[in-house]
Protein backbone atom coordinates (compact mmCIF):
# COMPACT_ATOMS: atom_id res chain seq x y z
CA UNK A 1 0.00 0.00 0.00
CA UNK A 2 1.49 3.32 -1.10
CA UNK A 3 1.29 6.25 1.31
CA UNK A 4 2.14 9.75 0.13
CA UNK A 5 2.88 12.49 2.67
CA UNK A 6 1.93 15.98 1.50
CA UNK A 7 1.86 18.18 4.58
CA UNK A 8 1.65 18.09 8.33
CA UNK A 9 -2.15 18.22 8.19
CA UNK A 10 -3.12 15.05 6.36
CA UNK A 11 -1.99 11.88 4.65
CA UNK A 12 -3.22 10.59 1.35
CA UNK A 13 -3.27 6.85 1.28
CA UNK A 14 -3.59 5.73 -2.33
CA UNK A 15 -5.20 2.45 -1.27
CA UNK A 16 -7.83 4.05 0.93
CA UNK A 17 -8.48 7.76 1.04
CA UNK A 18 -9.12 9.23 4.46
CA UNK A 19 -9.19 12.89 3.47
CA UNK A 20 -12.31 14.90 2.80
CA UNK A 21 -11.91 17.46 0.06
CA UNK A 22 -13.77 20.64 1.02
CA UNK A 23 -14.41 22.98 -1.91
CA UNK A 24 -14.18 26.77 -1.75
CA UNK A 25 -15.72 29.26 -4.22
CA UNK A 26 -13.44 30.13 -7.14
CA UNK A 27 -13.24 33.67 -8.52
CA UNK A 28 -11.13 32.62 -11.52
CA UNK A 29 -13.63 29.97 -12.61
CA UNK A 30 -16.38 32.58 -12.21
CA UNK A 31 -14.55 35.03 -14.48
CA UNK A 32 -14.11 32.29 -17.11
CA UNK A 33 -17.84 31.49 -17.06
CA UNK A 34 -18.77 35.18 -17.26
CA UNK A 35 -16.57 35.67 -20.34
CA UNK A 36 -18.03 32.57 -22.01
CA UNK A 37 -21.58 33.81 -21.44
CA UNK A 38 -20.75 37.37 -22.55
CA UNK A 39 -19.36 35.86 -25.75
CA UNK A 40 -22.59 33.93 -26.26
CA UNK A 41 -24.65 37.10 -25.73
CA UNK A 42 -22.41 38.96 -28.19
CA UNK A 43 -22.99 36.23 -30.80
CA UNK A 44 -26.76 36.40 -30.30
CA UNK A 45 -26.73 40.18 -30.75
CA UNK A 46 -24.75 39.90 -34.00
CA UNK A 47 -27.03 37.27 -35.58
CA UNK A 48 -29.91 38.63 -37.62
CA UNK A 49 -32.95 37.41 -35.70
CA UNK A 50 -36.07 39.19 -34.59
CA UNK A 51 -35.40 41.29 -31.52
CA UNK A 52 -37.95 39.29 -29.57
CA UNK A 53 -36.01 36.08 -30.32
CA UNK A 54 -32.74 37.78 -29.34
CA UNK A 55 -34.21 38.93 -26.03
CA UNK A 56 -35.50 35.40 -25.33
CA UNK A 57 -32.09 33.86 -26.12
CA UNK A 58 -30.26 36.42 -23.99
CA UNK A 59 -32.66 35.68 -21.12
CA UNK A 60 -31.89 31.96 -21.47
CA UNK A 61 -28.13 32.65 -21.48
CA UNK A 62 -28.40 34.83 -18.36
CA UNK A 63 -30.51 32.17 -16.63
CA UNK A 64 -27.84 29.61 -17.47
CA UNK A 65 -25.13 31.90 -16.11
CA UNK A 66 -26.98 32.45 -12.84
CA UNK A 67 -27.66 28.72 -12.43
CA UNK A 68 -24.05 27.73 -13.14
CA UNK A 69 -22.72 30.54 -10.97
CA UNK A 70 -24.79 29.46 -7.96
CA UNK A 71 -23.98 25.74 -8.32
CA UNK A 72 -20.35 25.61 -9.49
CA UNK A 73 -18.78 28.97 -8.59
CA UNK A 74 -20.39 30.35 -5.42
CA UNK A 75 -21.42 26.88 -4.17
CA UNK A 76 -24.55 28.38 -2.60
CA UNK A 77 -27.17 26.29 -4.44
CA UNK A 78 -28.75 23.55 -2.34
CA UNK A 79 -27.45 20.93 -4.82
CA UNK A 80 -23.92 22.36 -5.01
CA UNK A 81 -21.27 19.83 -4.05
CA UNK A 82 -19.23 21.29 -1.19
CA UNK A 83 -17.36 18.24 0.06
CA UNK A 84 -16.36 14.85 -1.34
CA UNK A 85 -14.27 11.86 -0.34
CA UNK A 86 -13.41 8.41 -1.62
CA UNK A 87 -14.78 5.30 0.03
CA UNK A 88 -12.78 2.18 0.75
CA UNK A 89 -14.51 0.23 -2.04
CA UNK A 90 -13.61 2.73 -4.78
CA UNK A 91 -16.79 4.80 -4.92
CA UNK A 92 -17.13 8.41 -3.92
CA UNK A 93 -19.27 10.23 -1.37
CA UNK A 94 -20.54 13.69 -2.28
CA UNK A 95 -21.99 16.12 0.23
CA UNK A 96 -24.12 19.02 -0.96
CA UNK A 97 -25.13 22.29 0.70
CA UNK A 98 -28.30 20.82 2.13
CA UNK A 99 -26.19 18.27 4.05
CA UNK A 100 -27.26 15.29 1.96
CA UNK A 101 -24.51 12.71 1.38
CA UNK A 102 -24.77 10.59 -1.75
CA UNK A 103 -22.66 7.61 -2.82
CA UNK A 104 -21.81 7.88 -6.53
CA UNK A 105 -19.71 6.09 -9.09
CA UNK A 106 -17.29 7.85 -11.43
CA UNK A 107 -18.33 8.00 -15.08
CA UNK A 108 -15.30 8.02 -17.34
CA UNK A 109 -13.69 9.86 -19.00
CA UNK A 110 -12.50 12.36 -16.42
CA UNK A 111 -10.38 15.40 -17.22
CA UNK A 112 -7.27 16.01 -15.13
CA UNK A 113 -4.85 18.88 -15.71
CA UNK A 114 -2.62 20.94 -13.47
CA UNK A 115 -5.29 23.69 -13.16
CA UNK A 116 -8.64 21.98 -13.63
CA UNK A 117 -10.22 18.64 -12.78
CA UNK A 118 -13.60 17.66 -14.18
CA UNK A 119 -15.10 14.52 -12.66
CA UNK A 120 -18.25 13.06 -14.17
CA UNK A 121 -20.40 10.90 -11.94
CA UNK A 122 -23.65 8.92 -12.04
CA UNK A 123 -26.26 9.24 -9.31
CA UNK A 124 -27.19 5.90 -7.72
CA UNK A 125 -30.32 4.15 -8.90
CA UNK A 126 -30.68 6.49 -11.86
CA UNK A 127 -28.94 7.21 -15.11
CA UNK A 128 -28.60 10.90 -14.25
CA UNK A 129 -25.09 12.16 -14.92
CA UNK A 130 -23.52 15.31 -13.50
CA UNK A 131 -20.06 16.82 -13.17
CA UNK A 132 -17.90 18.49 -10.57
CA UNK A 133 -15.62 21.29 -11.79
CA UNK A 134 -12.63 21.66 -9.48
CA UNK A 135 -10.38 24.58 -10.28
CA UNK A 136 -6.95 24.84 -8.66
CA UNK A 137 -8.04 27.56 -6.21
CA UNK A 138 -11.05 25.63 -4.92
CA UNK A 139 -8.87 23.33 -2.77
CA UNK A 140 -5.69 23.83 -0.80
CA UNK A 141 -2.61 23.32 -2.98
CA UNK A 142 -1.66 20.08 -1.21
CA UNK A 143 -5.20 18.72 -1.49
CA UNK A 144 -5.38 19.59 -5.20
CA UNK A 145 -2.09 17.80 -5.90
CA UNK A 146 -3.29 14.83 -3.85
CA UNK A 147 -6.56 14.67 -5.80
CA UNK A 148 -4.70 14.76 -9.12
CA UNK A 149 -2.37 12.02 -7.90
CA UNK A 150 -5.29 9.92 -6.70
CA UNK A 151 -7.20 10.26 -10.00
CA UNK A 152 -4.13 9.57 -12.16
CA UNK A 153 -2.77 6.64 -10.16
CA UNK A 154 -5.96 4.76 -9.34
CA UNK A 155 -8.20 5.86 -12.21
CA UNK A 156 -11.19 5.42 -9.90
Amino acid sequence: MLIIYYSTTFFINIGTLHTKFKLKPSAILGVIYVFIHIGAIFCVVLVSFLWLAKIALIACILTSLISIFRKHILLCDKNAITEFWRSNDGGWYLKNNSGEVVFVSIDYPIFVSSYLVIVNYVLPGTKIKDSIFIFKGMLLAEEFRGLIMLLRVNRV
